[in-house]
């Protein structure tokens, strides 16, 4: 996220407690075999399973590769070899449809995975985990990363991103500021795109090279891609703004004084979805840069992104989540609100009818499955560690983490534990899932890439 000190503090806090950095890959080959020491409470299983959404999110996947470096500062080998492919069915152990292709999971390419920001990846999920390897890295670890199937791009404190291969080996590193990169990174194509302070860059995503630069007010915030348009709002700022991929020309602006537009937009069909702390959801239109109000809570602001499944809008706030359905106007109606223990602020994660969200009331960490349709939660589960990770979904587990030291895996239907897996750092704060492997990232400057049996 963009731009959030309050949010920032809390995570550097585990920080200070981390291990010295080292700058490179520890090559821990033989993982953790998960102990399962802790059970997590469940309650019934769910039997509403609605369409999901499908996307092709981020573009085409890169058929070059190379290692060098587009700032001269180059590390590791050539890593010409591509993933290990999936074999065309899903792996979720639900029914699947056959249609997902492999690049839609080979790729992590924006905040939650796709425009709609569902968190959900048609992945199959990890049953017994192993540790591939774990980077460590000098800088902090600022914001969201992203996956283009052969590489994990990482954006840190000091202005640099850094390319890491399937290998866990850094082969390039390019420095686009010299202040903090703030902002979830977006693919297009083969470019990756990158926010900071008053321009937002994309850099070739096998070279690392700066193919254009294109200044923007202020602080750009977390970046969603769609339909040929990269779409963002300014941090602490007062206008959204479309530009092309290809060429960072800029497509239309909409202005809004003393508006706060940090939060990736969730873009579906036509139109950018944002929330407003303001007490509003509006949505702009994507190729004239229009607003339409969508809806105008009067009780309550919303703090989280908003999802878009199934034509409905989902969205986080202080007393809990919020779901809204469409109506013949261009006005959502509020369908249900559900109240958890503590506010709702990071991304929400959507999948086969039930949404997937974590909150911290009061010190108490709390996983949360609401159901779509009938606005109840269908189970919850304490989070013994603390912390505020977002959580994914991938085949039939739920994946998330704590801040004392575990990553952890859910039954998507009941919140039973799958496994615990002991982290090597603290702070974590991001997971992506690509193929058979997990990545979670922490904000201390630790990557660990996570394989095992699928089934």
């Amino acid at each position: 996220m963009a731009d959030d000190p309050d949010r920032r503090s809390v995570l550097r806090s585990g920080v200070a407690l981390c291990v010295g950095a080292v700058g490179g890959c520890l090559g821990i080959g033989d993982g953790d075999d998960g102990s399962d020491d802790a059970v997590a409470e469940s309650d019934s299983d769910n039997g509403s399973t609605p369409p999901e959404n499908e996307t092709d999110p981020g573009g085409g996947e890169n058929e070059t590769d190379g290692s060098e470096s587009g700032d001269g500062q180059s590390a590791g080998e050539d890593d010409s070899d591509s993933e290990d492919e999936q074999s065309g069915e899903d792996g979720s152990g639900q029914e699947g449809d056959g249609e997902e292709e492999p690049e839609t999971v080979e790729r992590w390419p924006m905040l939650q995975y796709d425009a709609q920001n569902t968190g959900a990846v048609p992945a199959p999920e990890i049953r017994e985990p192993k540790r591939d390897w774990v980077f460590e890295m000098d800088p902090i670890i600022e914001d969201y990363p992203v996956i283009n199937g052969r590489r994990l791009f990482v954006p840190d404190d000091q202005g640099t991103v850094h390319a890491i291969n399937k290998d866990g080996e850094e082969i390039w590193t390019t420095t686009v500021t010299d202040d903090i990169i703030r902002g979830a990174l977006a693919l297009w194509d083969d470019l990756l795109l990158v926010p900071h302070t008053g321009a937002i860059s994309a850099l070739d995503t096998v070279t690392g090279t700066v193919e254009w630069e294109e200044n923007v007010p202020r602080h750009p915030g977390d970046l969603t891609v769609a339909d040929d348009e990269v779409v963002f709002g300014n941090g602490r700022g007062d206008q959204i703004r479309a530009h092309d991929p290809r060429t960072g020309e800029l497509l239309w602006t909409f202005d809004d004084h003393n508006k706060d537009f940090r939060v990736a937009p969730a873009i579906d069909g036509d139109y950018a979805y944002y929330p407003d702390a303001h007490r509003e959801i509006f949505k702009i239109d994507m190729e004239t840069g229009e607003k339409f109000t969508a809806h105008r809570p009067q009780t309550y602001a919303l703090e989280s992104p908003v999802t878009v499944s199934d034509d409905w809008l989902f969205a986080g706030g202080p007393r809990g989540v919020w779901a809204y359905s469409p109506t013949e106007s261009h006005l959502f109606q509020e369908e249900w609100h559900v109240t958890t223990s503590g506010p709702v602020e990071t991304p929400l994660a959507v999948s086969d009818g039930l949404l997937f969200t974590m909150t911290d009331g009061d010190g108490v960490v709390t996983l949360y499955a609401i159901n779509v349709e009938e606005g109840t939660i269908e189970w919850e589960t304490l989070v013994d560690g603390g912390g505020r990770t977002v959580p994914i979904v991938a085949g039939d587990l739920v994946y998330y983490s704590d801040e004392g030291r575990y990553y952890r895996a859910a039954e998507k239907y009941t919140g039973e534990r799958s496994w615990r897996f002991e982290a090597a750092g603290f702070g974590i704060d991001w997971s992506l899932a690509t193929d058979e492997r997990v990545f979670f990232v922490g904000t201390d400057g630790i990557i660990e890439a996570v394989s095992g049996i699928s089934h």
